[in-house]
């Protein structure tokens, strides 16, 4: 009961606003206030190092990516092969062991309780195991070869980077976290290689050296390139935006707060150099003084220098029916499935689609784009959606009437932009109907309505549309005084006809309606200027 009350005591204590996954090559300082003088810790400020290790980093192309994994309980735990990270445990207490190289034998490495992490080295044989009889999920953020990085076997991806060149040698990897009040300002110095930034809730404006600031919701990601950034926590523009899973990365480091951001960065830290190597003393040995020779000068070659790119990463969501721009929670909406596509002007008025991007099932990016300004439509929507919206910032533009433009520049050359397909609530209608009964000395020709009482039935009627499921009936209506009303009716054109009447009676007229062979009855119609219509029926003997 204690610890159970403890971990309730450390729920309530959760709160974070903003992950930043910040890739940093290959001189390595963390982000936070000012730049870590050379050889010192990269958190500054009041940054501080949650875990640290060293590792080398042999692929060409690598890519972060942050996954949740299950811990078997131990007696389950089996020990397999695993990536370069950073192992945290989010929920409950987790064991690593690690097998022996070479032995049956095995070693217990780290018990880590929630919030605390744990760098694991890239092959590292190693069994994750909760200490109790169920299983339980951490969180693991590894740095994986790009190739390989959405094979994450059972886990379940919730984030993973732009590819990158990782530096050379052995590397100092530092997991560092620091906490923002809205409105404060860190910094992310300049460390001569790229950085990747992934938000979680809320908004942050992300400023780099000699660009433009860039704003990023919950759940936007972008890569930065060199040069010094400077982050700062503000309010959302989109009204409770989606919950991120990468949250769990800063639920259990995060101080208590009033509101603001939290972020974690993953440091590529400075080069750990290689031990020194003895060499023998060297003997003299008597040589004949050298005649010196002429060298010729080299001549000088001009390097070419490699085009710009970037890349544009579109998120399409389909949002529920009745969300509009007014009452958009971004959390409620979902991956689109398919059913629309997505048209991608360059700056030299190419046309790219949805078959000249990677990825599917509502992810897609065009990737080696030149830098510069495109635009970007969505047509056609999804089947029942009739507008869709993109948050403007910084680097996006526009609207669904004139068409979105998307900037990237090197200052921001990969920019992620999200689109919610929105389809406003169906509009619907009603019918009423009042039944009357005229006196049996009239007719249809020769009546007044004035002198027809309202029916006692019993009667019923049959409704046809299209829009329907099926026909209606009396049955499917709402009783009223001197008749019934069918209500939640689609627009559009219905037939209505008789089909009992009541004792005596066989014949109808229907005032202001004519019979309509092809809808089955007489027709009426719902629109946008008469959702609610009254129809009068006025019953009269067979004959």
């Amino acid at each position: 009961m204690d610890e159970e009350r403890q971990r309730a005591g450390i729920r309530q204590r959760w709160w974070w606003i903003a992950v930043a996954l910040l890739v940093l090559t290959p001189l390595g300082v963390a982000g936070a206030r000012q730049l870590a003088p050379p050889g010192g810790s990269p958190a500054t400020g009041s940054a501080q190092v949650v875990t640290q290790g060293i590792a080398r980093i042999a692929e060409k192309r690598v890519a972060w990516r942050l996954v949740e994994r299950t811990a078997l309980p131990r007696a389950q735990a089996k020990a397999t092969r695993r990536a370069l990270g950073f192992i945290l445990a989010s929920d409950e207490p987790i064991l690593l062991t690690n097998a022996v190289p070479g032995s049956p034998d095995t070693e217990d490495v780290a018990r880590l309780a929630p919030g605390e992490a744990f760098l694991v080295k890239d092959g590292t044989r190693q069994a994750r195991a909760s200490l109790s009889d169920q299983s339980v999920t951490y969180l693991a953020l590894e740095l994986v070869p790009a190739a390989d990085v959405d094979d994450i076997g059972s886990g379940k991806l919730l984030y993973k980077s732009n590819p990158f060149a990782p530096p050379t040698g052995e590397r100092d990897i530092d997991l560092v976290r620091n906490v923002l009040e809205l409105g404060d300002v860190a910094t992310v110095p300049d460390t001569g290689g790229s950085t990747v930034i992934l938000a979680t809730d809320g908004a942050i404006d992300i400023l780099p050296e000699g660009g433009r600031t860039q704003t990023l919701q919950a759940g936007d990601s972008a890569m930065f390139k060199e040069g010094e950034l400077t982050i700062k926590a503000v309010e959302p523009t989109v009204g409770s935006a989606r919950l991120v899973p990468a949250a769990a990365m800063t639920n259990r480091m995060a101080q208590p707060s009033s509101g603001g951001a939290a972020y974690v960065v993953a440091v590529i830290g400075a080069e750990i150099p290689p031990p020194p190597t003895p060499t023998a003393t060297p003997t003299e040995v008597p040589t004949e003084t050298p005649v010196p020779t002429e060298t010729p000068e080299p001549t000088a070659t001009e390097t070419p220098t490699p085009e710009e790119t970037g890349s544009i990463r579109a998120l399409v969501y389909a949002c529920p029916e009745g969300m509009t721009l007014e009452n958009l929670v971004g959390d409620d909406c979902e991956l689109a499935g398919g059913g629309y596509g997505l048209n991608l002007t360059t700056p030299d008025g190419q046309a790219l689609t949805l078959a000249d991007a990677d990825g599917g099932g509502g992810d897609f990016t065009w990737s080696a784009l030149p830098l510069g300004s495109y635009g970007l439509v969505e047509d056609p929507l999804p089947d029942g959606f009739e507008t869709y919206f993109i948050p403007g910032s910084a680097a996006v533009g526009g609207s669904a009437e004139s068409g979105y433009t998307v900037a990237i520049d090197e200052s921001a050359p990969d920019v992620v932009v999200t689109i919610y397909n929105l389809r406003p609530a169906a509009r619907t209608g009603s019918i009423t109907l009042l039944v009357f009964d005229c006196p049996r000395t009239t007719s249809p020709d020769d009546y007044s309505p004035a002198a027809c009482p309202p029916s006692g039935g019993p009667y019923d009627f049959r409704l046809n549309g299209s829009a329907l499921g099926g026909p209606l009936t009396v049955a499917d209506a709402s009783p009223i005084d001197g008749g019934f009303v069918w209500s939640g009716l689609p627009l559009g054109s219905y037939g209505l006809a008789e089909t009992s009447y009541p004792r005596g009676y066989g014949r109808s007229d229907v005032p202001g309606y004519s019979y309509d062979d092809g809808l089955g009855g007489y027709g009426v119609t719902l629109g946008d200027g008469n959702a609610d219509v009254t129809v009068a029926v006025y019953n009269f003997i067979a004959g």
